[in-house]
């Protein structure tokens, strides 16, 4: 038995403000036996603070979640975060960004990957 990388796409495209407060997205996991590797790449705008939750299957992530914005930049930035054993399982699963604090900015799309046996 070997192992295959696999990947979904999630478009959350949200600005996260005092109305909007969260965005949540659905991805499946084709093997109905969770992975043990997994991680995201998230692309985020204008994050001032960072106290924002990156959540999966209503798990926060540990550790800090979203990095503040280079000099106070707009720009756009693809972070990377890793998904610790245990988050993600076989078949639906969903990512949530939560935004906690007084800051507005900008989720793009994330990009789920992880590794499984075939």
């Amino acid at each position: 038995m070997g192992w295959r990388a696999d990947f979904n796409m999630v478009p959350l495209n949200s600005t996260l403000n005092e109305r909007n407060p969260s965005t949540t997205g659905s991805f499946e996991v084709s093997s109905q036996v969770a992975p043990d590797d997994a991680c995201i790449f998230i692309q985020i705008a204008s994050v001032g603070i960072t106290s924002h939750s990156i959540r999966v299957n209503d798990r926060e992530l540990p550790g800090e979640d979203l990095p503040g914005a280079p000099g106070g930049s707009h720009a756009w930035l693809t972070w990377m975060k890793p998904v610790p054993k245990g988050y993600l399982k076989g078949g639906s699963n969903k990512i949530s960004v939560i935004r906690r604090g007084r800051d507005d900015f900008n989720v793009g799309t994330a990009f789920v990957f992880w590794r499984e046996k075939d």
